[in-house]
């Protein structure tokens, strides 16, 4: 099954800097691989932080906030990845949050597009659990999500943003059948087998390069 890696970046120094790693396969599934969420970097650490994971996991693109220019041009200067941060980030937040839970819970229905590498994604769970939308005084839900628990969300949100909204993969993919003489339930069969079968060959991969212990 070929497949896509790439990651998002969201910077802090009080709040956390926050990098997510995303393998997407040929029919749009979203693979989380790790997170990373660390506070008080000085910016070359940011970068060093970004090559363990550019090493570790050969993504080929990040797409990082652009509030800090400064720090996305020293990680191009290391020219360890191709750094992504020139693009439109206006309604940034509700078009991010809208793609996600379309992947995790897909608007035409279906099985979910979203997985997670288990004990490799536990800052994004713990935020998960916090993050929420804001009431108004009658306790009313509002539109506007609270703008905290959401530096992992955020660095997801980038990586969304460009890799989802111009991609050629249809939000619905999951939707999508094979030629006619196939039915769904056997074209989902056969997608979810090909992508067990890649992540056990990603994994095994990963025990011999790397060690066993880091998958754990």
């Amino acid at each position: 099954v070929s497949q896509s890696r790439y990651g998002g970046l969201d910077h802090g120094y009080t709040d956390p800097m926050a990098i997510s790693v995303l393998y997407e396969d040929s029919i749009g599934r979203i693979y989380v691989m790790k997170t990373v969420s660390i506070t008080g970097l000085e910016p070359n650490q940011v970068v060093e932080q970004v090559r363990k994971v550019v090493d570790r996991y050969h993504i080929t693109h990040l797409y990082p906030d652009t509030a800090q220019p400064a720090i996305n041009k020293l990680i191009k200067k290391a020219k360890i990845v191709n750094v992504m941060d020139e693009f439109d980030k206006k309604d940034g937040i509700y078009n991010g949050i809208a793609l996600i839970r379309n992947k995790i819970t897909p608007a035409a229905g279906g099985e979910t597009m979203f997985y997670g590498l288990k004990g490799n994604c536990d800052s994004l769970c713990e935020e998960a659990a916090k993050y929420h939308y804001i009431s108004d005084s009658s306790g009313k839900l509002t539109d506007d999500p609270i703008d905290d628990f959401n530096n992992q969300w955020d660095s997801f949100r980038y990586a969304a943003l460009n890799r989802w909204m111009k991609g050629a993969r249809s939000l619905s993919m999951s939707n999508q059948i094979g030629p006619k003489t196939e039915t769904k339930e056997e074209f989902n069969a056969k997608a979810q087998q090909n992508i067990n079968q890649w992540l056990d060959n990603e994994i095994k991969k990963n025990i011999i390069d790397h060690g066993y212990r880091d998958w754990e």
